[in-house]
C-alpha cells in the first residue's frame, strides 16, 4: 500500500490477481492505494497468470465456447519452498476436511483467475467450487528442504471451478507430488505428466500441452518461468493506467529476443 500511495508501480508473483477474494478487503485498499499514487499493480507467474492466458488466447480460433480447462501435473520436488508445501498440507495428518479448508485459505488468487477467465469469456459465474483428493507418503522421504513422513501428505489433485448454472465452465486443476523422480511412492498413486494441459470445449475443439522442461535436470531453474512472465511485463506495467491490471490489460507480453 505505502508502495502504490507513493506512485511506485508493484510487480509481484506472490498470489494476486485482482484480490477481490482476498481476505480483510485487502483488495480494496490495494485499488485505493494505487489510484491514490496514481500506480499500477500487477500479479502474475506461470499459473496463475500465464497459462490462463494462454488458454484465453487459444479461444480466439473458436466460434463458441461452453468450457475451459486448465491441468498443472507435476512433481514439484525441486521448487524447495517448504513453507509453500505444509501451506498446501504436505508432510500434515490425512484430515481432508482441515486440509481442504487450510487451501481455500491458502489459494484466494484462483478463484480470482477463474473470475478473470469468465469475464474476459464475457460470462458471469454463479459460484466457485473447490474439490481435492490427497495421497500419502508410503515411506519417511527427506527432501533436503523438508521432510514427509510415511502416513502423510504426500500428494494432491485440487480441482477448482467457475460455476454457471452448477456445471463447471472453467477450471484449474493442479496434480501435485513431492519426490516421484527420486523413487519415493505414495498412497494412492498419483502420475503426473509433468505438463501442463488445456482443454477447450467449443466450435472447434482445441486441445495444447505446454512444457517447460530442460534437456537435463542437472540445469532445470523452475524459477525462470515463474519469474519472467513477472520481468518481462514491468514495461508494459509501468505505462498502464493506475490501479490493479491483469495480463489482459496489457497487451501481448513478449520476451527480448537476442539472436545467437
Amino acid at each position: 500500500e505505502k508502495l502504490l500511495a507513493s506512485g511506485i508501480n508493484v510487480v509481484t508473483t506472490a498470489r494476486l490477481v485482482t484480490g477481490h477474494h482476498y481476505p480483510d478487503e485487502a483488495g480494496s485498499r490495494l485499488h485505493d492505494a494505487a489510484m491514490k499514487g496514481g500506480a499500477s499493480l500487477f500479479g502474475t507467474g506461470m499459473n496463475p497468470m500465464y497459462m490462463p492466458m494462454l488458454a484465453l488466447a487459444a479461444t480466439g480460433m473458436c466460434h463458441s465456447v461452453s468450457h475451459v480447462k486448465i491441468t498443472e501435473s507435476v512433481d514439484c520436488v525441486l521448487y524447495g519452498a517448504a513453507a509453500t508445501w505444509e501451506a498446501y498440507g504436505f508432510g500434515k495428518p490425512l484430515e481432508p476436511d482441515v486440509l481442504r479448508r487450510d487451501l481455500l485459505e491458502s489459494e484466494p488468487d484462483y478463484k480470482e483467475v477463474l473470475d478473470v477467465m469468465a469475464n474476459n469469456l464475457r460470462v458471469t459465474l454463479d459460484d466457485h467450487q473447490l474439490e481435492v483428493d490427497y495421497a500419502v507418503a508410503k515411506e519417511d522421504r527427506d527432501l533436503g528442504f523438508m521432510k514427509i513422513a510415511a502416513g502423510t501428505v504426500s500428494a494432491l489433485d485440487a480441482r477448482w471451478s467457475g460455476l454457471v448454472s452448477e456445471k463447471p465452465f472453467v477450471e484449474l486443476r493442479t496434480v501435485w507430488t513431492l519426490g516421484g523422480i527420486f523413487g519415493f511412492t505414495d498412497e494412492p498413486e498419483m502420475p503426473v505428466s509433468y505438463c501442463h494441459e488445456i482443454e477447450i470445449t467449443g466450435s472447434p475443439n482445441v486441445s495444447l500441452k505446454h512444457s517447460v522442461m530442460p534437456e537435463d535436470l542437472e540445469h532445470i531453474d523452475i524459477g525462470i518461468p515463474t519469474a519472467m512472465p513477472a520481468v518481462n511485463a514491468i514495461a508494459a506495467v509501468c505505462r498502464a493506467p493506475a490501479g490493479i491490471v491483469t495480463p489482459f490489460d496489457l497487451g501481448l507480453i513478449a520476451a527480448r529476443g537476442i539472436p545467437k
